[in-house]
Order: structure tokens, then sequence, then C-alpha cells
């Protein structure tokens, strides 16, 4: 995928970021998405979403530096219930609609559990 192809699919994106770091999170998304080949014709498509979800991602992170938290508790009066979803490193996904998206795409992918011999 190149840059324009990016910004011609979420030109939301072109205004708070510049060339270069839409490039490099582009490269970054290619080169995570890259060991996805299953994605066939969506495979653009998928890296466009991680792309999208990594350029979302640091708009939080770039301002602090600190972790993204999410919450994991809520408390109804006074009883307190944990809603943490235990996800482990799918977790993240869930902090973008684009990264959401992705992960609809990633589950939909053939699971190969061995070899295919004939």
């Amino acid at each position: 995928m190149e840059l324009e192809d990016f910004k011609a699919a979420y030109p939301d994106f072109s205004e708070p970021f510049t060339d270069d770091q839409i490039s490099l999170n582009i490269d970054t998304a290619n080169l995570m998405m890259g060991n996805m080949s299953s994605f066939g014709t969506l495979q653009t498509h998928a890296s466009q979403l991680m792309t999208a979800h990594l350029l979302y991602l640091s708009k939080f992170i770039s301002k602090t530096g600190a972790p993204i938290q999410t919450k994991t508790s809520k408390k109804v009066g006074s009883v307190e219930f944990d809603i943490s979803v235990e996800q482990g490193d799918r977790g993240w996904y869930g902090l973008s609609g684009f990264g959401q998206q992705l992960l609809m795409l990633i589950d939909m992918q053939p699971k190969y559990g061995g070899a295919f011999v004939v």
C-alpha cells in the first residue's frame, strides 16, 4: 500500500498527520500484516485498517507517552463489577473502530492446524 492509496481511503488522517508520520505507520502496518497472507484481495484493506488503527492510537500516546489504559471495573452503588475481558494480545484491537474491523477480518481467516498432506 502506498501513501496516496491510504490518504484516498482515509482522508481524515491527512490533516493532523504529516506524510512522513503516515508513511512510517504504513510501513509498520505492511510489516505486521504481511505475515497474514490469507487476506487475498482484502490485503490492502487490512493494511489500511492497521495503519488507521496505529495512527488513531498514536494521537493518545504522543501526548504523554504513557500507555493507553482501559477501564476494567464498574461500580454500581456499593458493588463493584469486573468488566475486563481477557483477550491477551488481541485486546489492543478493541481500542479503535479500525482495530475492531481488522479483528473481524482476522477472525474470518481460515485456521490451519498443521501441514496439509496429499
